[in-house]
């Protein structure tokens, strides 16, 4: 009797049926994952922009100082996915805003950040579901 081994048809299409539905299930969550992350990335660079707002305010008395203006390095976000900028400077006041650089975000749009702390953003979800870490 020759005994033959390996995989049949039908047990090779129930694994790819397998593999398949547990890539559906998966790419979802995976995806929310990323826009998370991405959103962190720009919380991230919007506090750090206005860390250097404040520091520059307390040093010069005046946010809308030339010395206040963001550096390079502070116009982009840790990771990149974002881009700083200041949309509204004044001697007392300040409003920064990140901007996505690709894919843009339909939930929370563009993140901004004010001298008072406030957070808003632009998209269809609310403050506290774009903000949350």
């Amino acid at each position: 009797m020759n005994r033959q081994s390996g995989l049949t048809l039908i047990e090779m299409i129930i694994t790819v049926a397998i593999i398949g539905i547990l890539a559906a299930v998966a790419y979802p969550t995976f995806d929310r994952y990323q826009l998370k992350v991405s959103r962190a990335d720009g919380i991230a660079g919007l506090e750090i922009a206005a860390n250097a707002m404040e520091l520059c305010g307390a040093r010069t008395f005046n946010y809308a100082h030339a010395n206040c203006a963001l550096s390079a390095a502070m116009q982009t976000s840790p990771r990149g996915r974002y881009t700083i900028a200041i949309s509204q400077a004044t001697a007392s006041t300040f409003s920064l805003t990140a901007t996505k650089n690709v894919n843009n975000d339909t939930e929370c749009g563009v993140l901004s950040l004010n001298h008072f702390g406030q957070r808003g953003m632009t998209g269809t979800k609310s403050v506290k579901f774009c903000w949350s870490k």
